[in-house]
């Protein structure tokens, strides 16, 4: 489909209450954004001291130490709330959600996670009270459950277009023109027995150290892929 139709499209969408309704929940969440940089900029202004170590301290310690050389200011951080709370809200918490549900649904892997944090804790290897991103890599099924738990459920069930080039492809043995719009559901890839296994459909955890683990990682799509991989990659897994 040609942008200016799809344009057309979300113009004549308007005229739909429910479409009305996003729209106006776009603006509340700017506003929402709006209100988060007001708000810091007080406390700051007031002198106060903010411990908590978040997104929104990282903003303004780019704009304190090289705002005017990176040119970064309180638009652009402005912005950069905005996408948080637009793509990294509902998306983040789906995530961290199914992998919790399936945890709490498969007791052997609940305990199996438990016993490796309870030792790695025991044996000082986490930091108290909040472990460090660092730290947290370092535990081998701690990271299995994490991508299973994305495998199982990804956050977003978008198909993920893009068009085909100039020339036209072969793709999974049907052929596509040039300019034609093509996708991927990640909840469907995700489930492919041929690359995950005849299991597909169950949380194992254990199955991030097999031998086809490679393989496997270059089927997960819960973040996109290629140059059009979600920005809010890094900040998701820290989460």
């Amino acid at each position: 489909m040609p942008t200016y139709v799809r344009t057309l499209f979300l113009m004549a969408g308007t005229m739909f209450g429910s479409v009305r309704r996003a729209l106006t929940s776009l603006n509340e969440i700017e506003r929402a954004a709006e209100l988060c940089i007001a708000e810091r900029q007080e406390i700051l202004k007031n002198g106060e001291n903010v411990e908590r170590k978040d997104i929104m301290s990282s903003l303004f310690d780019v704009i304190k130490e090289k705002g005017d050389k990176v040119d970064f200011g309180l638009t652009e951080a402005k912005v950069e709330v905005y996408v948080a709370l637009f793509a990294g809200s509902d998306t983040t918490a789906a995530a961290v959600s199914s992998i919790l549900y399936h945890l709490v649904k498969n007791p052997q892997a609940y305990r199996k996670l438990t016993e490796e944090i309870r030792q790695a804790a025991a044996s000082g290897e986490l930091s108290r009270p909040s472990v460090q991103y660092s730290e947290a890599i370092k535990l081998p099924y701690l990271n299995a459950c994490c991508k299973e738990g994305m495998r199982m459920h990804p956050s977003v069930g978008l198909t993920l277009p893009r068009n085909v080039p100039k020339g036209g492809s072969m793709i999974c043995g049907e052929w596509f023109p040039e300019g034609t719009r093509v996708g991927v559901n990640a909840a469907v890839v995700h489930r492919d027995k041929t690359t995950f296994g005849d299991d597909a459909n169950e949380f194992r955890p254990e199955r991030w150290f097999e031998d086809n683990r490679e393989n496997m990682e270059r089927h997960m799509f819960q973040f996109g892929g290629g140059s059009r991989t979600c920005i809010g990659k890094n900040v998701n897994i820290l989460m």
